[in-house]
């Protein structure tokens, strides 16, 4: 029997599940067990932030028998060599030593699940977009990027992005600097529950001392702008417009640098399982303009019903791998 945790850390929760192997030739998982616990991001949180999840995972699925249970994880904010060493010396204290099978950044671990050859576009409260490829010479793989650069980076597409526009938006109409109210500046002063914008500075700019998740409150107006898209705010559809061609802009360079004749392309975040992604976000993404040039197959991970789920995905690759 051997045991596996995978790990999907990200900017609004961390997903872990902890799943047994009976018979490792059929990689078909026995008892399965998932937890969701608060946002990680190396960035933000750092090695005290990790080893306090690392304590309330082995605390709550009692972890006892640590050398016979592999661990993978996929750490949003740790797309460098360094930020992947930090991790792994965080879990080699609590006993993770031999058994540490992939410590990576939350793209990397959705790159695992299609196969490690192709691209992925991660858009939550920040956004990423990375690629890989195997050479044709020597067989080594190429890696790259685009954005991933922190989400209050002001070209940084997500949710961050959206809400500070829409929040940006609607002070010029409170301050009488832009048009006429809309149904988004409505939303808005419903959201943060006020009579005047106004009152949300004490919202976003929290006195020192006072613990408020601020950007998970900004992240949050995302959903806000792409309902009120929907229902045709004339605002809101010019943001989520934007936010799309940057995708595209991402997903192109991506593709550009890889040199690819076709790619898989697999999305996945908070942003497209919005209730109004598939029709403001991915349908618009698969049929826009800078995209349609190239051969290019999008399709979702862990967003719809039916998709493939990725982390169990890149759980299965890993044992598999273990097995060669």
């Amino acid at each position: 029997m051997i045991n596996i945790i995978g790990i999907d850390a990200g900017g609004s929760k961390t997903r872990v599940v902890h799943a047994s192997v009976a018979d490792t030739s059929k990689i078909g998982f026995g008892l399965i067990r998932e937890t969701y616990f608060n946002s990680y991001n190396y960035r933000q949180d750092g090695i005290i932030g990790l080893n306090q999840l690392i304590k309330e995972i082995l605390c709550t699925f009692q972890i006892k028998d640590i050398e016979n249970t592999l661990l993978l994880g996929g750490f949003a904010g740790a797309g460098t060599d360094k930020s992947h060493r930090d991790i792994q010396r965080g879990f080699e204290k609590h006993g993770f030593r031999k058994n540490l099978s992939n410590i990576t950044s939350d793209a990397s671990l959705l790159l695992m699940a299609i196969g490690n050859i192709g691209i992925v576009l991660i858009a939550g409260t920040g956004s990423v977009c990375i690629g890989r490829r195997k050479a044709s010479e020597d067989g080594k793989e190429i890696y790259v990027r685009a954005g991933g650069y922190g989400f209050r980076t002001y070209s940084e597409p997500g949710g961050y992005q959206l809400g500070m526009r829409a929040i940006d938006a609607a002070l010029k109409i409170e301050d009488g600097r832009g048009q006429i109210p809309t149904v988004l500046y409505h939303r808005i002063r419903d959201h943060f529950n006020v009579t005047n914008l106004g009152q949300i500075i004490p919202l976003i700019y929290p006195p020192s001392g006072i613990k408020s998740n601020v950007n998970s409150q900004i992240a949050g107006l995302s959903k806000v702008v792409l309902k009120a898209a929907h229902e045709g705010d004339r605002l809101a559809i010019h943001f989520v417009k934007d936010i799309v061609d940057n995708f595209a802009d991402h997903i192109h360079a991506v593709h550009s640098k890889l040199g690819l004749k076709n790619a898989l392309i697999g999305l996945h975040g908070g942003l497209f399982a919005d209730p109004y992604g598939e029709e403001l976000l991915i349908r618009p993404l698969t049929q826009h303009a800078l995209l349609n040039k190239h051969d290019l197959k999008l399709i979702t991970l862990g967003i719809k019903k039916g998709d493939t789920d990725p982390l169990i995905e890149a759980m299965k690759h890993e044992i598999l791998k273990k097995q060669q």
